[in-house]
Parts: structure tokens; sequence; C-alpha cells
């Protein structure tokens, strides 16, 4: 992530992917000064003081400063935008009325201010978080409360659905569902999880109802891999783990009961 400071005086060109960050960057601009004209920008295509804007660095766009400009940006690679912050789209966020836009306009210029005091990773974290800030700031008011059990529900029924995918995580579910990393590990910190501890869990439930059933003749390592577990020396101490027993003790005990 880069963060940069601009000042700008009254101008007009367009910004080609070359020069606001290249193809595989988003760049999310804070204006603080003066008044620019982006043709074809919508609403109403006009930055003012106070607003933020969001731009795709595959999307050349012309520019016009209308007055001198001062602005504060941030330079993100689109792979990392993307995946972190699914719903926040390329355009203008409005300051009217809006007091997360404004929190999020007072980070980015308190962070320039002390960029020589911070160390990169905090700076790094820092830049996220004002980002986090803008992405509820764009986000459609909604009824939080009534909506998060509706959410987690939503959450738990993709993770059971993909329990044999390698690539399910945070990033991967927050992804599908519009929502931030950080707002999807929320979800499950209030209810005092984690987001790769229930994976975990419905993944070793899963072998673990195999391991019972009557068809569970299967190799344990062939299971495991059902579930999404490559390493099976990992799996059988994490199944223990769980349930106070081996896999194989585990489906040992099992077949006796049946038997």
């Amino acid at each position: 992530m880069l963060l940069l400071s601009v000042q700008s005086p009254a101008t007009s060109g367009c910004v080609c992917t070359m020069n606001h960050g290249g193809a595989a960057h988003h760049a999310v601009v804070f204006n603080v000064a003066g008044i620019q004209r982006l043709p074809g920008i919508q609403p109403d295509g006009t930055l003012s003081p106070g607003d933020a804007l969001i731009l795709d660095g595959r999307m050349p766009c012309d520019l016009h400063p209308l007055a001198g400009n001062q602005q504060y940006r941030i330079h993100v690679p689109s792979a990392y935008f993307e995946r972190s912050w699914p719903g926040l789209r390329p355009g203008i966020a409005r300051s009217s009325g809006n007091a997360l836009l404004a929190v999020a306009h007072a980070g980015v210029q308190a962070l320039w201010r002390g960029r020589l005091q911070f160390s990169e990773e905090h700076l790094r974290i820092g830049l996220e978080t004002v980002i986090d800030v803008l992405a509820r700031a764009c986000r459609p008011e909604q009824p939080a409360a009534r909506n998060k059990p509706e959410l987690f529900d939503r959450v738990l029924r993709y993770i059971d659905s993909r329990l044999d995918d390698r690539e399910l995580g945070a990033a991967s579910i927050a992804r599908d569902h519009g929502c931030s990393v950080r707002s999807l590990q929320a979800l499950f910190a209030e209810r005092g999880q984690t987001v790769t501890g229930q994976i975990r869990r419905r993944r070793l439930e899963g072998c673990r109802e195999v391991l019972c059933s009557d068809g569970g003749a299967d190799r344990i390592g062939h299971v495991a891999l059902r579930f999404g577990f490559d390493d099976a020396a990992h799996f059988s101490k994490l199944f223990k783990a769980a349930y106070g027993m081996s896999p194989r003790q585990y489906r040992h005990r099992a077949r006796r009961e049946v038997a």
C-alpha cells in the first residue's frame, strides 16, 4: 500500500492506468480542498472538499480540477483491495451528513502527518482501518442488529456446503457475502468464535459422522481429504484434541457399539 499527498493547480486532462496506480491498483482519494469535475462518474461527477473517490486503475478517467486541489491518496493492489473490501465499488462518497466519512478523512490526514513516526506495519494497519471506515460509510443503512443473525446463519450454511474446498477461509467467505474480512471476523467474535475455528470444527464433525456411519470403511486419510484436511497426521492430532481419541480409535469404538 502507498500513501500520497497530492496538490495540483486548476487544470484538465485524462488520468490513465499508467499514472494513477497502474492496471493492478485501486486508488482511494480523499479530497481535502478544491473542486474537481469527473466526467462520466456518478452521481454528478463533481468531487468537493470532504468527499472521497474510489478509482479502479484498470479504468481511465478524466479529471478536471476547477481550483487548486489538495488530496490524500491510498494506492492498494487491486487483488488485495477486491478481496478485502468487495462491497467498495468505484465512485464518489459524499461528505454531506456522513460522520463515518469525516472520521476516515481525519484518519488519513493524521496518518500522513505521523507517517515518519510509524513503522511500516503500523502505517499499513492504519491505512487499512481508514478504508474499513470508508467502506462502512459507503454501505447502505441497514438494521444491523436484525441482519447479523441472518448473515451468520447464511455463512454457516455456506461453510457446510464447501467443507471440501481447500481455499475456504475468511477471505473467500467475505467476498461471496459482500462484507469485509474484518466485519466477518467481528461477527464471529461476538459469539466467542473465529472463522477458522468454526470451519475446523465443522470439518471435524463431518469426519466424525463418516467414521460413525456404516459406510465409514474408507481409509482415514481419504476421509480427511474429503473434508479439506491435506495432512493426515495433523488431522489425527486435531481430531484427538476435539474428541479425546484418534480417528482410528473412534471408528473402532463406533463399530463395537453397532455390533
